[in-house]
């Protein structure tokens, strides 16, 4: 497909498709914008070995290629339906051709098959194409060394922010699980194969979480967490018994720089969610954290409680939320922020 550009720069752009080679100009494009470096095996494992659809679109200009779009297509559940979801991927287009009619180009070019929805995070600037920014994905931050919190609020005296990490550490040790016991468990990729068809079941229990929540079956959680060039930690709550109904929540965390990041948590419930922050807790403080960073947006009332019982406090923002209906079949009403489950590891963005 061929499309005039517009601005002081004149030619033609033309629209491919991804040819065996083109990793390396697309990692180089990714850096030129947005500033960061990704290895070419980086690339692989999110667009080329993932267990989903990936829609590759290369914009050229004199044989240079100019904007690229990386897409993936996934399973999610809308209003407790399971259909295809456009979410993540890479929308680039070189800075210094920006302004000729690329992006729009790239957008009217994508093949849109079937997905109800599109999902975008961070900031999404292609005017004309329905897309609404919602609201930010909240962030929750729990302080675990009293230089970080004294570090995040320079009016604390030091005495007072170690007095509060260590309140926020009592705290965190009686957030609520109720009367039942849960066993947390790390799986690696070795042990995986034990609890797949548990986590299946777990994600078909997640439909009504919410209007909105993307499938967590064990494909996913495994591609996402497990088989990435940085594989993160994963641990699964048992509760009583050995059936499908046993396995009542897992989460993705990893310690970067630091910074304990828990990116992803699916919890049947509040004493489940309990359970798995207070493991989360105990298995990073091996290595020091100075806080706890999650991103979470959860329709579920008493998610936020549990947070806070455990030592959270909001604290800025995640990235901007925007989306667009392709199915013109779908409520209005989805069209909130509230309406959706949402964690850091739906974004792109981990």
């Amino acid at each position: 497909m061929k499309g005039s550009a517009d601005g002081g720069l004149q030619g033609r752009i033309e629209v491919r498709g991804f040819r065996a080679g083109d990793e390396k100009q697309l990692t180089e494009l990714f850096g030129a914008c947005f500033g960061k470096a990704r290895s070419v095996e980086e690339f692989a494992w999110r667009f080329q070995r993932g267990p989903y659809p990936t829609q590759f679109l290369i914009a050229e200009m004199r044989d240079r290629t100019v904007g690229a779009c990386c897409a993936w297509v996934l399973p999610g559940w809308v209003c407790s339906e399971l259909t295809d979801i456009s979410s993540g991927g890479d929308f680039m287009v070189d800075p210094a051709f920006r302004g000729l009619g690329i992006s729009k180009v790239l957008s009217r070019s994508t093949k849109r098959p079937a997905s109800s929805l599109s999902v975008y995070f961070g900031q999404v600037h292609v005017p004309g194409l329905g897309i609404r920014q919602v609201g930010q994905l909240p962030q929750w931050v729990r302080w675990e060394q009293a230089s970080a919190l004294r570090a995040d609020a320079l009016w604390l005296p030091l005495p007072m922010a170690r007095l509060a990490v260590t309140a926020t550490r009592v705290v965190g040790r009686r957030v609520p699980v109720g009367r039942r016991r849960f066993r947390c468990r790390e799986v690696t990729l070795e042990t995986f194969g034990e609890v797949e068809a548990v986590l299946d079941g777990l994600a078909l229990r997640s439909r009504d979480f919410a209007p909105f929540i993307m499938r967590r079956d064990a494909v996913h959680l495994r591609w996402r967490w497990l088989d990435r060039p940085d594989p993160w930690r994963v641990v699964v709550a048992r509760g009583v018994g050995t059936g499908p109904a046993a396995v009542c929540g897992y989460v993705a965390f990893k310690v970067v720089d630091a910074q304990c990041h828990i990116g992803d948590m699916l919890a049947l419930d509040a004493s489940a969610m309990g359970a798995l922050i207070r493991a989360v807790a105990d298995m990073s403080s091996q290595e020091s954290p100075e806080r706890t960073l999650f991103e979470l947006n959860d329709p579920r009332p008493w998610s936020s409680r549990v947070l806070r019982l455990a030592g959270f406090l909001p604290r800025g923002q995640g990235p901007e939320v925007s989306l667009r209906l392709n199915d013109e079949r779908l409520p209005e009403s989805l069209c909130r922020l509230s309406s959706f489950y949402l964690t850091a590891g739906d974004t792109d963005l981990v």
